[in-house]
């Protein structure tokens, strides 16, 4: 009996091996190319999420997806509607004292990530540096109560003499001078209902070309998604501080902190008559993802996801961004992917598990569609054994100038390390590629692992696989057309998901999480 059972399960494994290399050839570089111009082309304008650009390519992925007879994933359509909340800053922005208006971007400004609001005040506390670093023993709100009170804290951290920083000991600042987030965090664990930033040199910052730009860019979130718990934060030019609680005030508190004095009783609340409005021009967007379904044979219920983002971000200036590597590669790799499976599926050879072709919206935006696809998932996340997603993989970064045969692979082992020891048989024996592991160091800058679409996957603990060539001269630049693509080297690239997506499809077990979400 076991001979037997060993066996048929050899000549299996021998059948499903035949079958993977019978329909490898549809997987070509002449067809990724025909996928790439559509999507490359004039008409779909740059494919930003919620413009007409966008619903054309998601009207051709449907088409797409039809024509190989492959299902809606609900039996009825390929599109998972979404709506996106579109804010602009603008002139209806103020900050106002009894004697004058203050002017957004001339008096102060602030980043994307709180919801409007308006708030008069007729105190305001001042907190310092806002600083509470445990390691250093200081802490700024140690001796004040700040519970939903209007803050006023001082930019960068407090210096000794001979510029040595008092939190570092040395002539380094620490992350409290450079990462903003910190000082909201520290508010918000203290329960302060605004933060006011006072800026070293508002007035160069604010000439900052690029951060004018980001700044006046308008921000886009999922309408359904909350604020994001940060204090709402405002960073203010002196002469505002000056106006709001007193130029003498000031004064003294600045010159006390920033000389680094005993400075605890020093902290104060100012009376004021303030009125702060923030209030932003709002539209609202259709957003859609694409999604195509093939049915498994044995376990229908647990599901192998293929990954890719439609958009980019459409045309700026009169001018069109292609997005041919970013991510109409991508894009291309799941269309091919798709004609592979659905070949296989009508020549008898189902994947025993089903499998999801899921083209996102709205990653330029920050991960919406896949966001929104997270809060509500086709699939629950329990039955989803992997997401491979896909996203740049047909040009070269520097440290590959001379050799295209490689990809990034991220992510392998970060929750499964049977995902990982998959994937390298597969290149070994199919794509022979180099796998460089280099962006799954948790201290790379980069951090593209939190970067792309399989993130939301991967934090509910779904195992992953980010597919990636690495940044180019030409990324995010009307300049990623795709007559820079290498094209032979996409497809092995989109071989080596197939196999891999081949073999934990139809695996008998399905594969374990045996690591923690990191």
């Amino acid at each position: 009996m076991k001979k037997t059972t060993l066996f048929t399960l050899l000549a299996l494994s021998i059948t499903i091996t035949k079958a993977q290399q019978q329909f490898e050839h549809l997987i070509n570089a002449n067809q990724l190319k025909q996928y790439m111009q559509v999507l490359c082309s004039d008409s779909l304008e740059g494919r930003e999420t919620g413009t007409r650009g966008m619903q054309r390519t998601c009207n051709y992925l449907a088409a797409h997806y039809n024509s190989l007879g492959i299902a809606p994933y609900n039996e009825s359509s390929y599109f998972q509607n979404y709506v996106l909340s579109v804010k602009k800053n603008g002139a209806q922005s103020y900050v106002k004292t009894r004697s004058k208006n203050y002017n957004l971007y001339t008096d102060f400004y602030f980043f994307p990530g709180f919801d409007d609001l308006d708030i008069t005040t007729k105190n305001i506390t001042f907190a310092g540096y806002g600083i509470n670093d445990v390691k250093a023993n200081y802490n700024n709100y140690a001796s004040i109560d700040v519970k939903d009170k209007i803050v006023m804290i001082l930019d960068g951290e407090p210096l000794l003499k001979d510029s040595i920083h008092l939190l570092t000991g040395t002539k380094e600042a620490s992350t409290w001078t450079s990462n903003m987030r910190q000082k909201q965090a520290a508010a918000r664990t203290a329960g302060v209902k605004l933060l006011l930033i006072v800026a070293n040199d508002f007035a160069n910052d604010i000439q900052s070309e690029r951060l004018l730009h980001y700044l006046q860019k308008p921000t886009t979130t999922l309408k359904t998604v909350a604020a994001n718990g940060k204090v709402p934060t405002l960073i203010i030019s002196r002469k505002l501080a000056q106006k709001l609680i007193g130029k003498k005030q000031f004064a003294e508190v600045y010159n006390c902190f920033s000389g680094n004095k005993k400075c605890s009783e020093n902290t104060a609340v100012f009376k004021t008559n303030t009125n702060i409005h923030i209030a932003r021009e709002t539209n609202d967007l259709q957003g859609k993802n694409v999604l195509g379904y093939i049915r498994g044979s044995e376990f229908p219920d647990e599901v192998v996801v293929m990954s890719a983002h439609l958009d980019h971000l459409g045309i700026v200036d009169g001018k069109t961004y292609y997005g041919a590597d970013d991510d109409a590669s991508g894009t291309s790799a799941v269309m091919i992917l798709a004609k592979a499976f659905k070949a296989a599926t009508d020549a008898g050879y189902r994947p025993k598990r089903s499998v999801l072709f899921l083209n996102f919206s709205g990653e330029e935006k920050g991960l919406l569609g896949s966001s929104y696809y997270a809060e509500n998932p086709v699939f629950k996340f329990k039955q989803t054994v992997v997401d491979l997603n896909i996203d740049m993989i047909g040009r070269r970064d520097k440290k590959y100038a001379d050799d295209p045969n490689f990809v990034y692979v991220i992510g392998s082992e970060k929750l499964s390390t049977e995902l990982k020891t998959i994937s390298e048989k597969a290149n070994v024996a199919h794509t022979q590629l180099k796998l460089d592991y280099t962006y799954d160091d948790l201290n790379d800058p980069n951090q593209f692992y939190y970067r792309s679409d399989h993130y939301n996957f991967a934090k509910y603990d779904v195992p992953v696989i980010f597919y990636f060539n690495g940044v180019h001269e030409d990324y995010h630049k009307p300049t990623d057309t795709i007559d820079k693509i290498e094209f032979e080297k996409m497809q092995k690239i989109t071989r080596l998901v197939y196999y891999t997506a081949w073999e934990v499809a139809n695996a008998p077990q399905r594969i374990k999480v045996d690591k923690g979400s990191k």
